[in-house]
């Protein structure tokens, strides 16, 4: 399971625009840039639309029309589509300036700090509902998230969270070890093929908020996180050889799909890829655009659930479901969704 900021989100983390703008904020408060350098970077947050149509846009306008599905009203979701997605760019462009900045000079970002850039608010009981029901499926859960939302959740719900990398683990008692623990691997040397075994653990792929220096966060970061070895081949085995399902990840998070797929050696992609996400009645053209998008340029099929009712708390009653429906699949108001995530994941 691969959990994107939406989740976060839902759980009382920001989203990618607020962690832009309260990294301008924080270097502005710590006197780490100008006046003039603090406007600049907050108007190149607020200019989002100067450009509407990226070459992926374009592919798939040429798909639609060359099939005749193009209609009138596909434009104007095409535009939102291509606003969002530039939108992220922008948004991308400010974080890896503020990395930069600081990095220059001399700066630096501590745990508490990280904390405050990407935590919004206190977590509420749907949000913890909801990772609950993710951890109840004990399974390796992978997250580009840096927050310890889950970590949290964890020890609050199900045992004593305790970080298990190599330098920490030293200093863990062996009664401490006994104890149920979340297993956590946020360093790329650490990774190993027996963490996609059966079980509860927490792989985050960008880093962890308890090592801010490790981060990946500029464009410099996920370049050189993603020319490494380890990673590399440890993500080309996850997605050749298992099922995965994809959360809180928006068209507007592409960029990221496109570091883990390493997509200019996979032209042929395998059927185990799944995206989960939410849709009103009236985004009916936009959920089949976003279904033909990620199907064309990342493999990903569309697992499509309605907001209408409990909007993105839907995602609470939806996996609250998936675990009370095991025995009896007919009943459940999302039988193929289910039949599927238990063959997957039993």
């Amino acid at each position: 399971m691969f959990l994107g900021a939406g989740v976060s989100r839902f759980a009382g983390g920001c989203g990618w625009d607020d962690f832009a703008k309260n990294y301008i904020a924080l270097l502005n408060n710590k006197g780490m840039i100008s006046t003039e350098e603090f406007s600049a970077l907050n108007s190149l947050m607020e200019d989002e639309t100067e450009k509407k149509v990226l070459s992926d846009a374009k592919s798939l306008i040429t798909n639609l029309s060359a099939n005749g599905h193009l209609k009138s009203q596909d434009v104007d979701i095409l535009e939102k589509i291509c606003v969002k997605k530039q939108g992220y760019s922008k948004t991308k462009q400010a974080l890896s300036i503020c990395e930069f900045i600081r990095n220059q000079r001399g700066g630096r970002l501590e745990s508490d700090d990280f904390r405050n850039l990407i935590i919004d608010s206190d977590m509420e009981q749907d949000g913890e509902e909801f990772l609950k029901s993710i951890l109840s499926f004990n399974i390796p859960i992978f997250t580009t998230n840096y927050d310890n939302l889950i970590e949290l959740v964890f020890e609050n719900n199900f045992g004593n969270e305790q970080e298990i990398s190599a330098e920490v683990d030293k200093r863990v008692s062996e009664k401490e070890k006994s104890s149920k623990k979340l297993k956590v691997v946020y360093r790329p040397e650490e990774l190993k093929l027996t963490d996609l075994e059966q079980g509860t653990k927490l792989i985050k792929i960008h880093g962890c908020i308890k090592e801010p220096s490790k981060a990946v966060i500029s464009d410099a970061d996920y370049i050189h996180h993603y020319r490494n070895e380890n990673i590399k081949s440890f993500m080309q085995y996850l997605f050749k050889s298992k099922t995965v399902l994809f959360m809180g990840y928006g068209l507007e998070e592409a960029e990221i799909l496109a570091h883990l797929f390493d997509l200019e050696e996979h032209q042929i992609f395998p059927e185990n890829r799944y995206w989960l996400n939410g849709y009103h009645k009236t985004d009916e053209e936009l959920m089949k655009l976003h279904r033909d998008y990620f199907k064309d340029v990342y493999g990903i099929s569309l697992l499509p659930y309605n907001l209408d009712q409990n909007g993105y708390f839907e995602l609470v009653h939806y996996f609250n479901e998936i675990l009370q429906s095991v025995s009896n699949v007919k009943r459940s108001p999302y039988p193929s969704h289910i039949k599927f995530l238990q063959e997957s994941f039993s």
